[in-house]
C-alpha cells in the first residue's frame, strides 16, 4: 500500500476534531451540544469525500467502486483511531472532563421513539393497560 492518502487526511479530521474538544471544554459547552457534534461530523465525512475524490484524481478516474469505498473507509478508520487516542490521553491529562462527559452522556440516555417504548404515565390507572 504505497498511496497513505488515508492517512493524511485522517490525520486532518481527528486533528480539526480534536481542535473542536479543546474548543469545547475551554469554552464550558455541553458534551450534548448539537453544533458541536454535527461540525465533527461534517469535518469527518467532507475528509473522506475529500480523500476518495483526490485518491479517484490521482489514480486517473480509472479506480473502481471498490478502491475509492476501500480509501474512504480507511480515512474513517485512522480518523477515528487517531481520534481515540487524542480522546483517551485527553480524558487522562484532564480528569474533570472524563467525569462531565459521563455525567452528560448518562443524562443524554436513550431516547425511546416509539410509543410501544415510551414510559408509562404513573399517574394513570394501570387495570386499563395491557
Amino acid at each position: 500500500m504505497k498511496n497513505k492518502m488515508h492517512l493524511r487526511f485522517g490525520l486532518l479530521a481527528a486533528g480539526i476534531n480534536f481542535a473542536l474538544l479543546l474548543t469545547q471544554y475551554f469554552t464550558g459547552a455541553s458534551s450534548n451540544n448539537i453544533y458541536f457534534r454535527i461540525i465533527a461530523l461534517g469535518v469527518l465525512v467532507v475528509s473522506v469525500v475529500a480523500s476518495c475524490l483526490r485518491f479517484s484524481k490521482d489514480t486517473d478516474h480509472q479506480a473502481s467502486f471498490g478502491e475509492v469505498f476501500g480509501t474512504g473507509f480507511r480515512t474513517t478508520a485512522a480518523a477515528t483511531v487517531i481520534f481515540a487516542a487524542l480522546f483517551m490521553i485527553f480524558a487522562q491529562v484532564m480528569p474533570g472532563y472524563k467525569d462531565q462527559f459521563i455525567h452528560d452522556m448518562i443524562a443524554m440516555g436513550p431516547r425511546p421513539t416509539c410509543p410501544k417504548h415510551m414510559p408509562r404515565n404513573l399517574n394513570a390507572s394501570s387495570r386499563h393497560s395491557p
